[in-house]
């Protein structure tokens, strides 16, 4: 069992058990989020990531949701440098690994 977690952006109830390849799958919000709230967007986000004791070296990112989810979870990681995301390729079917260096 890999010790990798996967940061899952924002679960809609989306199939992502090809993502589970690359660790334990957390949700960090699940369906409909407030995007206008990004104090406690933010404040969510960090609760998340700090509970889970988030390693930018081992853990991914998993990207979902809308745009400003993502956007605050990019500044929040931006502070390691770089972050492992993991994208989803439609045309092989499958999620694959990325690293982003900011």
């Amino acid at each position: 069992m890999q010790d990798s977690r996967v940061f899952v952006v924002n679960h809609v109830g989306k199939d992502m058990s090809d993502a589970k390849q690359y660790g334990m799958l957390i949700p960090v919000t699940e369906g409909n989020v407030d995007v206008f709230n990004l104090d406690r967007l933010l404040y969510t986000l960090k609760d998340i990531l700090g509970t889970y004791h988030y390693n930018h070296k081992e853990d991914y990112i998993l990207l979902s949701g809308g745009l400003p989810l993502n956007f605050v979870m990019g500044a929040i990681c931006g502070k390691f440098g770089s972050a492992w995301l993991l994208l989803w390729d439609a045309k092989n079917k499958k999620y694959v690994k990325k690293e982003f260096k900011i």
